[in-house]
């Protein structure tokens, strides 16, 4: 019964949290069809290739095949990052870079930090402009 009440009292919290726009602040937003496409295009393109990231050229070459314009694809991006499923860092120095996966940037942070060296895999097609 214990196990229960813990697993309930867990729910409940996370119901709360989810529920708290200050932290999901893109909880209901509406979001163009051709949005969720395009985000699927891009992680699939990065799967596909077995790579980390992608130009922004190449993502927005991937955009204009499936209808969308620049601009739009540059706000999309933005919205991606906002809501952590695909990283887009609206900076000089790192606009270049979209990865498709925040998870795979996560571990290459994790192995950084933690200096195992021994098991950090560079991949030499992930475009570097920094």
């Amino acid at each position: 019964a214990k196990d229960v009440s813990s697993v309930l009292y867990l729910k409940r919290l996370i119901d709360r949290i989810t529920e708290d726009l200050q932290l999901f602040p893109n909880v209901g937003d509406m979001v163009p069809a051709a949005w969720l496409d395009f985000e699927y295009r891009i992680v699939e393109k990065c799967k596909q290739m077995q790579l980390s990231a992608m130009s922004l050229k190449e993502v927005i070459r991937l955009g204009i095949d499936h209808d969308l314009t620049e601009s739009p694809v540059i706000t999309a991006l933005k919205y991606y990052h906002q809501i952590g499923s695909v990283l887009f860092f609206d900076h000089p120095r790192l606009t270049d870079v979209i990865f498709g996966s925040s998870q795979r940037v996560v571990e290459a942070f994790k192995h950084l930090f933690c200096h195992d060296y021994d098991t950090v895999k560079y991949d030499s097609r992930m475009p570097v402009s920094v």
